[in-house]
């Protein structure tokens, strides 16, 4: 008897797709409507409620793994939703340990192969001064020397990206990591720059000087 009344309750309360059954309060069923799209489920004074998600979560995108190959592009991942980006990069390669680290953007299927400017070091633990990496109106942007040739031996970065306001397409990057020296693993990375070509840019392509790489990305992306 008791569950039959029950379950004429939530009929009578669920009236929209969607509905969500809830207590209100001890022994006090209610209906919650459907939130807006993208909403979360989130609680205040001890109820569920429907809310915005707040400002500066981050949202994984895509992720992903490549093997023993000569490029690899991670298109459809940036886009006006947002305009800052954390990106994680894991890759060695496939040839010899000393290959330098590339990126290019890419847009609409298309890579771009030049008007990338940037300024960073390597400081590698038995050096007395850091390694400069430095380039102007170059074909990519260099992620780091040295990426190393094995999954023990490994590049590791985040790379931020932030759209500029501008215009609303140049883009500046920067990358923080680690990885291999020529000879112990013990390099630190620190690299940033710009590229400026006006173009809507939507993924990017990963590459070596020569040769094939290993790897895995994940691509976040940070609420305004």
């Amino acid at each position: 008897m008791t569950r039959a009344r029950d379950v004429a309750n939530i009929d009578g309360i669920l009236t929209t797709t969607g509905d969500i059954y809830y207590a209100s309060a001890a022994n006090t069923p209610a209906r919650l409507g459907i939130g807006s799209t993208d909403q979360v489920l989130k609680v205040t004074g001890g109820v569920p409620v429907w809310a915005t998600a707040s400002s500066g979560a981050m949202t994984k995108i895509t992720s992903g793994r490549f093997d023993d190959v000569a490029t690899v592009d991670i298109d459809s991942c940036l886009t006006t939703t947002y305009y800052s980006y954390v990106i994680k990069i894991w890759a060695y390669s496939n040839y010899q340990a000393t290959e330098d680290f590339y990126w290019r953007f890419r847009y609409g299927g298309t890579t771009q192969t030049s008007q990338y400017s940037a300024g960073g070091m390597r400081q590698d633990r038995n050096d007395a001064s850091p390694t400069a990496m430095n380039s102007d109106n170059a074909g990519q942007w260099l992620l780091s020397n040295h990426m190393g040739s094995s999954d023990t031996e490994f590049t590791y970065l985040t790379v931020n990206l932030v759209r500029w306001l501008y215009n609303g397409r140049s883009i500046f990057f920067s990358a923080t990591g680690s990885g291999p020296s020529a000879d112990t693993p013990a390099q630190i990375i620190l690299t940033g720059g710009c590229v400026a070509n006006g173009e809507n840019y939507d993924g990017f392509r990963l590459l070596s000087s020569s040769g094939n790489i290993t790897g895995r990305y994940e691509v976040y992306g940070l609420q305004q």
